[in-house]
């Protein structure tokens, strides 16, 4: 986990030298745009999924969602998003050797140019005990509709089991 500690301390310096950048110039960007609030479906979270290969989407109809469930395995939940007023953002990795892998949506930022979905990744390291079976782990988060470019920021992190 040191390398997620690593980047918590990264971005608390740059957050301080892009605060202090700000002071100066009115027009430059804060490398932190707001957090957008988002509320996680932990069916497809926290079922085993069979996505064949990896996929960062954004559903943003029925048809979709539904077409999203069949490529995952799984038959859809009953409760759906009002895509009039929401969208889904969906993370997944595709197949894994064995248990131990995750994949998580950590936050979602807007800016001018639409949202950034911070994904991150964890896989296990070499000596970590994990169960052989295959996983194909994948993570879904509803957000309020925004009709603009999605950008997904993946972090890889291996999860050290001493």
């Amino acid at each position: 986990m040191l390398h997620i500690e690593r980047e918590v301390i990264l971005k608390a310096l740059i957050a301080r030298v892009g605060g202090l950048v700000l002071i100066g110039s009115a027009a430059c960007m804060s490398p932190f745009e707001p957090v957008v609030a988002f509320q996680r479906i932990d069916e497809l979270s926290t079922a085993q999924t069979q996505f064949r290969s990896p996929m960062f989407d954004v559903v943003r109809s029925d048809a979709d969602w539904t077409s999203t469930w069949q490529d995952a395995g799984l038959s859809p939940p009953a409760r759906r998003a009002d895509f009039t007023r929401s969208i889904i953002v969906v993370a997944a990795v595709g197949p894994r050797p064995s248990g131990g892998y995750t994949v998580e949506i950590t936050e979602v930022r807007a800016s001018d140019d639409g949202l950034q979905v911070v994904v991150r990744v964890t896989s296990p390291g070499p000596e970590c005990r994990t169960p052989d079976e295959p996983t194909s782990p994948a993570d879904a988060v509803i957000v309020d509709r925004l009709d603009s470019d999605v950008e997904f920021s993946i972090s890889e992190v291996v999860h050290r089991c001493n």
